[in-house]
């Protein structure tokens, strides 16, 4: 690189100036690509966020060196992550003595948040879950649900009778985090099923994560929820990066101090 020598006898020439910037800059490119190439330079680190209120992913700032040596800046950033999607089924059974019934799924609630054994709301408005006498004409029969452990419900109403029963369940979905050819955090849903498979964006340029949604995670306390986990980290970390505090940062990992292996 060769900067050209400007004669300011003659006043300011501000394109001159510009000129020799703009070298500047493109050796400045070329340097940061060459010492430790193209990906990511530190962050875009995902942390689940799941409350009563909330479903989403926090990602951490970032910055992230561009196949032609630019630095990009990505501000940390709150996701709102979809919800389970629901499918409903009906199912036609017969219950027992007990006035039990074993479904194909377990039931899901409405608020697409967690199992209705979790919520603990049995009635249809929050549960979703209708049942009727097979041969019936009447608008409501009045069974209801009276317990539910895992895919068997307990019911109220005459025992031994042919039932329609119409609830929601739900499965697993994979999304993908990553950044967008304008440099724009986005994420995109995939279809929800017991095996769901990932969906790639066409407007990708970064790969950063697959999440999984999973609206049958276990707690230790035995409670069924929907949960975000992260399934597999996509990020091409940069070799060598020095952030803007001068500290050292070697496969996205801040470096401390020499370490024998």
């Amino acid at each position: 690189m060769s900067l050209k020598k400007i004669d300011f006898s003659d006043g300011i020439r501000a394109e001159e100036i510009q000129n020799n910037f703009e070298d500047l800059q493109a050796q400045i490119d070329r340097e940061r690509k060459s010492v430790g190439g193209a990906g990511i330079a530190s962050g875009l680190e995902i942390t689940p966020i799941v409350t009563q209120n909330e479903f989403a992913i926090e990602v951490s700032k970032a910055s992230i060196i561009g196949k032609d040596g630019q630095e990009i800046y990505i501000d940390k950033q709150k996701i709102n992550i979809e919800l389970p999607k629901l499918a409903k089924e009906v199912e036609y059974l017969t219950s027992n003595a007990s006035n039990q019934i074993k479904l194909r799924h377990t039931p899901y609630s409405l608020n697409r948040r967690m199992t209705v054994e979790t919520h603990g709301m049995f009635t249809p408005q929050y549960s979703g879950i209708d049942i009727k006498y097979r041969d019936s004409i009447a608008q409501d029969d009045y069974i209801r649900v009276r317990a539910i452990n895992g895919n068997t419900v307990s019911l109220t109403g005459l025992t031994r009778r042919d039932l329609v029963v119409t609830y929601h369940y739900t499965g697993k979905r994979i999304d993908t985090v990553y950044i967008d050819k304008n440099d724009k955090l986005k994420v995109i849903s995939s279809t929800t099923s017991p095996t769901p498979s990932v969906m790639m964006p066409n407007d990708y340029k970064y790969l950063i994560a697959f999440i999984e949604i999973d609206g049958a995670y276990t707690d230790e306390e035995g409670r069924t929820y929907a949960n975000i986990v992260m399934r597999k980290d996509l990020r091409d970390v940069r070799n060598i990066y020095t952030d803007l505090n001068g500290d050292l940062w070697l496969c996205g990992i801040p470096f401390k101090d020499l370490q024998i292996i």
